[in-house]
């Protein structure tokens, strides 16, 4: 843990100098099919991913003091402890738990302040990016997830009606199949294999986090509907709903890592994130270790990029191993 927090306080220091909330960018000037993006403008994703590296600390350090002698307490005395533990500092002046809550409840701060697109009565969509009017859902859900979690720490009701309301929003998109379209502007109605996933899994962990099932029945037949459609037989993945190409490493690593979040909901998920895994290490991993981009139908794009490709094939394999060891000639 020690290490953990020496790489939050880092990231930490890495927090967008642009907003008075906490908020986080990328490093890159990037393109994204709606607009262009400079170098340090925050996004609804970064700043999720991020939040949620901070909240999976304070959730991993309470669950340890759980294993190490205070499971017999009480609930009041468990929560007292907790609280305890949360707000407390170590004395070495590294990432306290308490700031870390902190830092996760500027993020949803950020989000909410700065990125609501519109509200209504029953249905609001954030942003992707500060000051750009693009519906997409899995940003907005992506933003609805992190304030469930949010709530679920502190109780705050506001951050579970926006949620709420976002969510609505996001799942009265969905087509009468139970596909999902990427966003809300014409030439953003494609339906793709990774952004289903994302806004699965972010429905799911909103629904866990709130213990709200009002879209159960949605929840399952979307993810029928994910497994059934974007995976050939081999564990290859279809980029789009309707062709194939391109093959891509991504499609692979959010594919392993949907199907074990939502492992209960289908008898499938857990053979199916293995032949995904097997699949993409047979075929798009390099003899060096790292994975290639993509495969298209005339060559194959090897850049090895570290944020796309091998960040996300290290976590869907780091889930896929904490449930059961691959093969080891894998």
């Amino acid at each position: 843990f020690n290490k953990a927090r020496i790489l939050l306080e880092i990231v930490r220091k890495m927090a967008s100098s642009r907003f008075s909330r906490t908020c986080f960018s990328y490093n890159f000037d990037w393109q994204a099919r709606a607009f262009f993006v400079p170098q340090g403008i925050p996004n609804v994703v970064t700043t999720v991913f991020v939040a949620n590296a901070f909240l999976d600390y304070v959730e991993n350090q309470i669950k340890r003091l759980r294993n190490s002698g205070i499971e017999g307490l009480s609930e009041k005395d468990l929560e007292k402890k907790k609280e305890e533990i949360t707000q407390s500092k170590d004395s070495n002046e590294q990432i306290f738990l308490g700031d870390c809550l902190k830092i996760a409840q500027g993020c949803c701060e950020f989000i909410l302040h700065e990125l609501v697109l519109f509200e209504d009565e029953k249905t609001l969509c954030f942003g992707y990016i500060p000051g750009e009017q693009v519906r997409v859902h899995n940003a907005n859900m992506l933003g609805a997830a992190l304030l469930a979690r949010v709530y679920f720490q502190t109780r705050n009701s506001d951050y579970y009606e926006k949620s709420r309301k976002a969510m609505a929003y996001s799942v009265a998109a969905l087509n009468k199949d139970y596909s999902w379209p990427y966003g809300e502007l014409a030439h953003h109605q494609f339906i793709d294999n990774f952004h289903t996933g994302y806004n699965l899994v972010a429905l799911k962990e909103w629904m866990d986090y709130t213990e709200d099932n009002t879209w159960q029945e949605e929840l399952e037949k979307t993810y029928g509907y994910f497994l059934n459609t974007f995976w050939l037989g081999n564990g290859c993945p279809k980029y789009y709903h309707n062709f194939l190409y391109p093959i891509d490493i991504h499609c692979s690593a959010q594919g392993i890592v949907t199907c074990l979040k939502l492992k209960d909901y289908d008898d499938r998920s857990v053979p199916m994130a293995k032949k995904i895994a097997k699949w993409a290490i047979e075929n798009m991993q390099d003899k060096e270790g790292y994975f290639y981009y993509q495969k298209t139908k005339w060559y194959t794009n090897k850049i090895p990029y570290m944020r796309w490709s091998q960040a996300w094939m290290f976590y869907a394999l780091a889930h896929l191993v904490s449930l059961q060891p691959i093969p080891s000639k894998y």
